[in-house]
């Protein structure tokens, strides 16, 4: 009888294997939720374009109604993306067809006067997330802090209503989808504050967590697999606390001092430690996975724009578009220069090339492989769209969506020539 039960739990545990590396494989074909497959900024098995111009390598330019600053999401022949429109006061999810940008439909997502919120946010600068069946949405709408998921021909299949949502910064709150759970961050100014995990499929509370405290926080929540010394946990921060909650119960696991009182960007994990930033002085500060401070910075860490973190190296661009480098593990600064102007995009990691967008359009692709830590990446293209940017770019196989101030573009070139990966750290003085 036990050896019927363990060949039944090695069978499970075979097929839950192969269901994770299908996964990752659809997602490597797909950029579906803020950030990417892995919500870590990075793109891999792409080849994307190098150069572009507002006329050139340009497949396709679809306009968008309204306005709004989530970033776009694709997935299979499809790419999504929330607009607001003050003048019909709609919160809408836009889906276009991923081969020539023609609208193929667009779901209103809620009707409400729009919110007071910050001279640079939006109704609508929360990007989507989707699983590849159903796509979630955030809002506020009336008030109210609002989910909402709609299927892929653009019908409803749930909303949430989570109470009134108080900020006068307005909402960025991107979903995050891990396997059949969303997590949702509704963190705020008032003591309804709260980090919740709700079930893809029905939007089902399986959690709901009072972080105690108003958290006047725009990162979403972070998810980190479990390992020996940390379960599977969801972190947030803001209200100069960063807290970690158990995925699966939701209970507090620990929570630490820092970095800012509030936060923008998003969170990062390498190399065993959470890096967060915040606050508009550029704090940063390490944490391992119990939640003690390993190493932090006061200042040169971006406040929008969220770090990234490959092969031991942390690469960050403030929103002043200074981009340095550190070293992971011991905070200790590499490289620091201006690349770019005031920046709210985030960097993004594709083909082996680092992609740094900045509100006025101008993109600058650098090779962040050299052999010396000292180094300056050498600058491989410096791109111009001609349109306001605030939203990070997707990478899907040869292409990338860039959203602009008034259209979603599709970049593509004919030829790709690969720069040498992130394969190795560089090498120290020391």
């Amino acid at each position: 009888m036990r050896e019927a039960v363990l060949r039944i739990e090695m069978f499970a545990a075979m097929v839950l294997c192969l269901q994770s590396i299908a996964c990752v494989a659809q997602c490597d074909e797909s950029w579906p939720q803020w950030r990417g497959p892995r919500r870590d900024g990075i793109a891999k098995g792409t080849a994307p374009p190098l150069r572009w111009s507002a006329t050139e390598n340009i497949v396709w330019s679809a306009a968008t109604p309204g306005i709004g600053h989530s970033s776009p999401i694709v997935f299979g022949d499809r790419v999504f993306l929330t607009a607001g429109d003050p003048a019909t006061r709609e919160r809408l999810l836009l889906a276009f067809d991923r081969a020539d940008g023609t609208p193929v439909w667009r779901a209103v997502a809620a009707v409400s006067t729009p919110e007071p919120m910050h001279h640079k946010n939006t109704m609508a600068s929360s990007t989507p997330a989707t699983n590849g069946e159903i796509i979630v949405t955030t809002f506020v709408a009336d008030g109210a802090f609002v989910a909402a998921a709609f299927d892929f021909d653009g019908k409803r299949v749930w909303t949430r209503d989570f109470g009134a949502f108080v900020s006068p910064h307005g909402l960025h709150s991107p979903p995050v989808i891990v396997g059949d759970a969303v997590l949702i961050g509704g963190l705020q100014d008032s003591p309804n504050s709260f980090v919740a995990r709700l079930s893809v499929g029905e939007g089902r509370t399986v959690w709901r967590q009072p972080t105690g405290t108003a958290i006047r926080s725009f990162s979403p929540p972070f998810y980190t697999p479990g390992s020996k010394s940390l379960p599977e946990c969801v972190v947030i921060s803001g209200a100069n606390v960063t807290m970690a909650f158990d995925f699966e119960t939701g209970s507090t696991l620990w929570t630490a001092s820092g970095p800012a009182e509030k936060t923008v960007s998003s969170i990062v994990k390498a190399e065993g430690l959470f890096l967060v930033a915040g606050g508009r002085d550029g704090r940063l500060i390490a944490l391992d996975s119990t939640g003690q401070t390993q190493w932090a910075s006061s200042k040169g860490a971006p406040y929008v724009s969220s770090p990234l973190a490959h092969n031991g190296i942390l690469h960050m661009v403030s929103d002043r578009g200074i981009y340095t480098r550190h070293d992971v593990r011991t905070g200790e600064l590499y490289t620091k220069q201006r690349l770019n102007g005031p920046t709210s995009s985030s960097p993004t990691l594709a083909g082996g090339r680092l992609y740094l967008t900045d509100e006025s359009g101008r993109t600058v692709v650098i090779n962040p492989s050299v052999d010396h830590a000292s180094a300056k990446p050498q600058v491989l293209a410096t791109n111009e769209i001609g349109d306001q940017v605030y939203a990070s770019p997707a990478f899907v196989g040869n292409e990338l969506f860039l959203r602009t101030l008034n259209h979603l573009h599709c970049i593509r070139e004919p030829a790709f020539t690969a720069a040498p990966d992130l394969t190795t750290r560089p090498r120290t003085s020391r």
